[in-house]
């Protein structure tokens, strides 16, 4: 079972930029070894999340005369990892033994190292598509219909831009199954197994 990555597009063209804040998910999976009594590992998943905000903040100019103008918007891409949260869970139960209480640590890390792919997948993305000297345009008869037309082209263009960066971020978690399987693309496989 997979948790879900939730994203929403927020910001505006008012303040002259468009954000996409993204949740990623990942899990661990407990599992008992032969004998080990319910009551002390139960059979469940344990979900940590890593917040961070992709973020377009583009320049405008205007340029034509009456009847022909231009609006052209150059695309400034930003993640700030100061502002980025890994969340990880905290798992324990009563009388934990120091065995128990390693393992739940050893899989917590491989958790946290899965996280830390989806800001390594931010980082690259950020860098790849800041190197690309994009401009996005729209022309009108009037300013207000050229910055119209430029807003709505700008507005695809970074619909384009999020959804190939959510893409990157399913595919990393269909390949590792959200950290239970991080061994596919390097690392620990997030698994609890108790001792």
């Amino acid at each position: 079972m997979h948790p879900t990555a939730t994203a929403s597009i927020t910001g505006g063209w008012r303040n002259n930029s468009q954000s996409d804040r993204l949740q990623t998910a990942g899990v661990f999976e407990l599992r008992r070894r032969r004998g080990q009594t319910e009551r002390r590992c139960k059979n469940k998943k344990a979900a940590a999340t890593t917040e961070y905000l992709l973020k377009d903040a583009p320049t405008t100019s205007y340029s034509g005369k009456e009847g022909n103008y231009t609006c052209t918007a150059t695309p400034h891409w930003s993640f700030d990892r100061e502002k980025m949260v890994i969340n990880l869970p905290q798992y324990s139960w009563p009388n934990m033994t120091d065995a128990e209480k390693a393992a739940v640590q050893k899989a917590l890390d491989a958790l946290r190292v899965h996280e830390e792919g989806h800001v390594t997948i931010v980082e690259e993305y950020v860098a790849e598509i800041a190197g690309k000297k994009t401009s996005i345009s729209g022309s009108g008869a009037t300013q207000a219909a050229a910055r119209d037309a430029c807003k709505k082209n700008l507005a695809q263009y970074e619909a384009e831009i999020f959804d190939a960066h959510r893409k990157r971020h399913t595919g990393y978690d269909e390949k590792t199954e959200s950290g239970t399987t991080q061994s596919a693309v390097g690392g620990e496989d997030a698994q609890l197994i108790c001792p």
